[in-house]
């Protein structure tokens, strides 16, 4: 097992257990609004975005999840999302990426 030291404490890592995942993810609200993000914890994040603990979704919910993605590095989920708000049509998205 190793040790990371972060600013807010250490944090052991265990080398045994499986890979953390990351997702990119897409809301929607009952008005259609469509919202992307990206979380290594899908519940605890999708739970912010209903509780209004999310400053770009609070009072605009409730959302519901339509679209998660898997990937195993943050950077992957990260570039999925850029290229998902790069498209800029709700419609699209619905049609070509959700199916």
């Amino acid at each position: 097992m190793s040790i990371v030291i972060l600013f807010w404490g250490v944090v052991p890592i265990n080398r045994d257990k499986a890979a953390p995942m990351y997702y990119t993810y897409i809301l929607e609200n009952q008005l259609g609004i469509l919202y992307i993000g990206q979380t290594g914890n899908p519940d605890i994040r999708f739970n912010w975005h209903n509780t209004g603990k999310s400053k770009f979704t609070k009072n605009k919910g409730p959302w519901e999840v339509i679209f998660t993605k898997e990937f195993q590095t943050r950077i992957e989920a990260i570039k999925f999302e850029k290229y998902l708000k790069s498209l800029k049509n709700p419609r699209y998205i619905k049609d070509h990426i959700i199916l």
